[in-house]
């Protein structure tokens, strides 16, 4: 299981302990990750998909060219949207999250931060 912690954390290796703090990204299959993220000091990070980029790779010709690219061209601009200050409302740190194409539904606002960094 990948994990974002919200919070610091620290385990025990051996006889030494591993610090982290808010922001690292960690792999960990064992109760303790399982546990971060039932206490809501770490959120779950879901697999990236790998279907886009093969949808890609049948775009491209024998060139090497993608002949996709007319399709994104727009006339208007892209609208950049702002990361919301950390003491925004969580409507607002929902409606960036949404906007970034995170699913929100049941998601502490700690948790929408650690799911859009």
């Amino acid at each position: 299981m990948k994990i974002r912690l919200i919070a610091w954390a620290r385990r025990k290796v051996g006889a030494d302990w591993e610090n982290f703090v808010e922001g690292d990204i960690v792999e960990d299959d064992s109760p303790w990750a399982e546990r971060l993220v039932r206490i809501g000091a770490a959120v779950q990070i879901a697999e990236l998909e790998t279907a886009e980029p093969a949808e890609d790779a049948e775009n491209a010709d024998a060139n090497g060219t993608d002949e996709s690219e007319d399709e994104y061209a727009d006339d208007e601009p892209v609208e950049d949207v702002k990361r919301p200050a950390k003491t925004a409302p969580v409507d607002t740190w929902r409606k960036y999250a949404e906007s970034l194409g995170v699913e929100v539904k049941g998601l502490s606002k700690q948790e929408i931060i650690a799911a859009t960094q």
